[in-house]
């Protein structure tokens, strides 16, 4: 709370400074309204808060903070009337923020008003960074008005952010104006590039495909965008004739969630937030755009509220599993595990469900059942539509968790296995070169596991560990330390790469930069191998 009084003391003198004309009584008294509305506001009750700041707007209508605080707080409740009023404020003060022309747009979108529209895109490229958007917005207010019109290619080297953002919404435009033909040959080309926006259009095109009567290119469509779970999803009540026509709404709602999965990774949250609430706005039964948003909402602190919106999502709905998986993050670790569990029965083919039950029941502690969890999805695997290379993935975690309750045989027979299935998986002849180095076996067969991983992930941190550990194991202590260096930079303070580091400069004969390496390990490290430093940094390397 050391933080909260002078915040609060800093935006009441603005908020005071913004209404001077108030009687001296009347400005006691919306001070200390304000401060109660900020304490709400901090407190993550934004409902309270937006009523606070409505009600002492009312007497101070020209208060360029309260319509900020306003904007935020409406943003944050979902109250998208309220946030259009705060912007039209900010409007007429000309101190419009860069996303406030996205939501003009879509309340001149949604009531059909056009003009006003394109005057909201035309805006864009003069308020910062969402200038890019302006074409595609227009090409949509085009398709509204029934001008069948596309959306033109973008030069990648003029407008790169246009090129692109554009190639999905080319193909929703294609799709709302009824360019099947287009549409399939723009959806074959994307079926490489991947990535959760090419999932949720392949999702929503295959309804639109399937009532032209092209269902087997909606099927694989489907199957494609839901991979692992595609014999789930054929398993289950799924309405696939639900939505067959792809409205101008859709087409929008997706161009927000992509920009605003974007702003997330970049850690712009509060925008963001702004991006996925005009999603849900344009498409309030899109499933894509509650996930978006509760994604937003989570990474702005509104557990409670993101926590809600994943509840909405139901087991008929293709983004069931990743509602699951981001309710499973507000909960303990056993109750995690057991919403898994349940999942993972709800959808019995769900390959990603049956994984995600596993990892929960690791995560709480339970390694036996996972070890049983993991064996069943091997089992299962050539009965559920499972990659070869998927299968060795599967394989690697089987084996990771017979190793962790000391079952190394076992373990081992299931990395050899993995190996014959995807012989050129770094991850996997990392795994079996580092863990022999670490048992001291086999070390010439580890290391060259472990130069095989290398050479094909050279720029992995943790194969670049466990390549200058297998250095370290062959008495080649200065090309260990090289390796090492350059491992431990990339890590920051992760404790087994700087334990590794330390080790490498003793043998060196660098005393000094080995206990330095070991106290940087220590910080991090816990239980066994915190002891472990302990005494390295006291006593050092014993003999080899």
């Amino acid at each position: 709370m050391g933080l909260t009084t002078p915040i609060c003391k800093l935006a009441l003198a603005a908020f005071l400074l913004s209404v001077p004309s108030m009687a001296a009584s009347k400005t006691e008294d919306a001070a200390s309204q304000y401060a109660a509305a900020r304490l709400a506001e901090i407190g993550n009750r934004n409902d309270d808060a937006l009523k606070a700041y409505i009600k002492l707007y009312r007497d101070a209508p020209d208060s360029a903070v309260l319509a900020d605080r306003i904007f935020d707080s409406a943003i944050r409740a979902g109250d998208m009337d309220a946030a259009l009023r705060a912007v039209r404020v900010q409007e007429l003060r000309g101190e419009v923020s860069s996303e406030a022309p996205l939501l003009l747009f879509a309340d001149a979108f949604s009531r059909k008003n056009w003009g006003m529209a394109k005057l909201a895109a035309d805006e864009l490229p003069a308020r910062g960074n969402f200038g890019f958007m302006a074409p595609m917005l227009r090409s949509w207010v085009n398709v509204a008005q029934g001008n069948a019109d596309g959306l033109a290619a973008a030069d990648a080297q003029t407008d790169p952010l246009l090129a692109f953002y554009s190639n999905d919404q080319r193909i929703y435009i294609q799709l709302a104006n009824r360019e099947f033909a287009n549409a399939k040959l723009g959806l074959r080309g994307l079926v490489s590039v991947g990535g959760e926006y090419v999932r949720d259009l392949m999702l929503r095109a295959a309804p639109v495909i399937a009532a032209q009567g092209d269902e087997v290119f909606a099927d694989a469509l489907i199957g494609t965008a839901m991979g692992a779970d595609r014999l789930a999803v054929a398993a289950l009540p799924i309405d696939k004739t639900r939505r067959t026509k792809l409205s101008p709404e859709d087409g929008l709602s997706a161009l927000h969630v992509r920009i605003a999965a974007a702003l997330l990774e970049q850690n712009v949250n509060d925008q963001a937030l702004v991006l996925a609430r005009i999603a849900s706005w344009y498409a309030p039964d899109s499933d894509a755009a509650k996930l978006m948003l509760v994604s937003a909402l989570d990474a702005n602190g509104l557990r409670l509220q993101a926590s809600a919106l994943a509840g909405t999502i139901t087991r008929a709905s293709y983004y069931w599993p990743q509602a699951v998986k981001r309710l499973a993050e507000t909960l303990t670790p056993n109750e995690a595990a057991g919403l898994a569990r349940e999942a993972a029965q709800d959808w019995p083919k769900s390959a990603s469900l049956a994984l995600f039950a596993a990892q929960s029941q690791e995560a709480a502690g339970d390694l036996a059942g996972a070890v049983a969890s993991y064996h069943n999805i091997v089992d299962n695997a050539a009965t559920s539509g499972i990659s070869p290379r998927q299968r060795a993935y599967y394989q690697l975690l089987l084996a990771s968790a017979l190793d962790n309750v000391g079952n190394w045989r076992a373990a081992r027979a299931e990395l050899d296995a993995a190996l014959i299935l995807d012989p050129n998986n770094a991850q996997i002849l990392n795994y079996l070169g580092y863990t022999l180095l670490e048992r001291n076996e086999e070390i010439a067969f580890a290391r060259a596991m472990v130069a095989r991983a290398f050479e094909i992930a050279p720029n992995s941190t943790a194969i670049m560990d466990s390549m200058g550990w297998a250095h370290f194991r062959t008495g080649e202590f200065s090309e260990a330390v090289m390796l090492l260096e350059n491992a431990a930079k990339a890590s920051g303070n992760d404790p087994a790469i700087n334990e590794h580091l330390g080790d490498a400069y003793w043998r060196s004969g660098r005393l000094r930069d080995a206990r330095y390496a070991w106290a940087v390990a220590s910080q991090t490290a816990e239980d066994v191998a915190a002891t472990r430093l302990a005494g390295k940094i006291d006593l050092g390397l014993s003999a080899p």
